[in-house]
């Protein structure tokens, strides 16, 4: 499987290998056995569909971009920067009372830099920023 990966291209990319037809297989230890062997796998049965839960599950964590999880302070007259955080990242929390509109909120990590005058700590607690929405 790598050598096919190094040919097109795509090693060191992540991988998610999926065996099908588990209903055939002659018993779950076998099938676990196979799964325990190989990381970031799956077994599925597109006949009775049993596993594509599973699956689904696996794609969304291997495709949705890991997110930057941070506190941020905006000035409530900062309305475009409240509107394109909300548009771009997963607000987790929000308190509009205040100096300042606050937030807790995962963002993409290509737009951390725009956000940065805004970001207060991240929510592992390390400071990382000034939080007076100023550059």
């Amino acid at each position: 499987m790598n050598a096919v990966l190094e040919e097109i291209g795509a090693a060191g990319k992540p991988t998610l290998m999926v065996f099908n037809k588990t209903d055939r297989f002659e018993s779950d230890a076998l099938l676990r056995q196979n799964l325990e062997r190989f990381p970031n796998a799956v077994g599925v049965s597109a006949k009775t569909g049993e596993g594509i839960p599973e699956l689904l599950a696996e794609l969304g964590s291997l495709l949705r971009p890991v997110r930057e999880f941070v506190e941020l302070n905006v000035p409530h007259e900062a309305s475009a920067v409240i509107a394109r955080l909300h548009a771009t990242a997963q607000v987790v929390e929000r308190d509009y009372d205040g100096q300042t509109a606050r937030f807790k909120a995962r963002i993409p990590p290509h737009l951390y830099r725009e956000f940065s005058p805004f970001i207060v700590a991240e929510i592992n607690g390390h400071p990382t920023g000034n939080g007076n929405g100023s550059t």
